[in-house]
């Protein structure tokens, strides 16, 4: 019997019955002070400069956010998510939280909007099935994903949501994390003046430098990815890349960077 379609079973009943989103990653993750991905842990070297804040593109559930928190406790976050389905999780996630603004929009080269189209299953969603395509959403879950799935308990909602871009909310940052599934050189076009005005460490998602970082790269910024608690520049196989410029590199501990 396949266990994860047993487990997105248990899912939509537990958050059918109590109305919340089964969580116990996450907890796990903060009992255990546990970024939820490693290279979170450079964070821990890294000291923002006064008047400075922390831009979170592509928040989704707040994940992210909750690494930060691990080692920047209390650094200004400005979090940028569009699904509106993910707005009400980040906030309960994070009511305590007074550093922390989310906006709710995207961010790309330019503004406007699109659908996203969420399947929902007895009407949980699966937010994390979301795509820009209604067939491709309508597709995800099936019997082989979701134990005792009928195609009659399923329907897929579309959600409009806007855009924006980064140059539009007159930022400082000192560092910006962008996971945005593909689009990340339209959010560095549309945010290339922050960025050139502020030099902030970027922290991009499943990238290739010479691609999709080729604007930083111009504007004389170096690629690293996190090893083992050191730095390691032009490293291109890595989960995250970190951009940072040598003007800036001081946020950074020294020793990470080697001799």
């Amino acid at each position: 019997m396949n266990l994860s379609a047993l487990i997105a079973a248990a899912y939509v009943e537990v958050q059918r019955t109590t109305g919340r989103k089964p969580s116990l990653t996450s907890r796990i993750n903060r009992v255990l002070h546990r970024p939820v991905e490693p290279d979170f842990a450079a964070l821990r070297h890294f000291v923002p400069p006064t008047g400075t804040c922390y831009v979170d593109i592509g928040a989704n559930r707040g994940e992210t956010v909750a690494s930060t928190r691990l080692f920047l406790p209390d650094v200004p976050i400005v979090a940028f998510e569009p699904n509106p389905v993910l707005h009400p999780i980040i906030e309960a996630r994070n009511r305590a939280d007074r550093a922390l603004t989310l906006q709710r929009v995207g961010l790309s080269d330019k503004p406007g909007s699109f659908d996203l189209h969420v399947p929902y299953y007895k009407g949980v969603p699966f937010d994390g099935l979301a795509s820009f395509r209604r067939e491709e959403a309508a597709t995800w879950l099936n019997r082989d994903r979701l134990f005792g799935f009928h195609p009659k308990h399923q329907d897929i909602r579309t959600f409009t949501c806007d855009v924006s871009t980064l140059d539009a909310f007159d930022l400082r940052p000192s560092m910006i994390k962008i996971d945005v599934q593909g689009l990340e050189p339209a959010v560095i076009r549309g945010g290339r003046a922050t960025i050139a005005a502020h030099l902030p460490a970027i922290l991009m998602e499943n990238n290739d430098p010479a691609r999709d970082g080729a604007d930083l790269l111009s504007l004389g910024y170096l690629a690293y990815a996190w090893e083992g608690e050191r730095m390691v520049q032009s490293a291109t196989d890595a989960l995250n890349t970190f951009y940072i410029h040598p003007a800036n590199r001081g946020a950074f501990s020294a020793a990470i960077f080697g001799p």
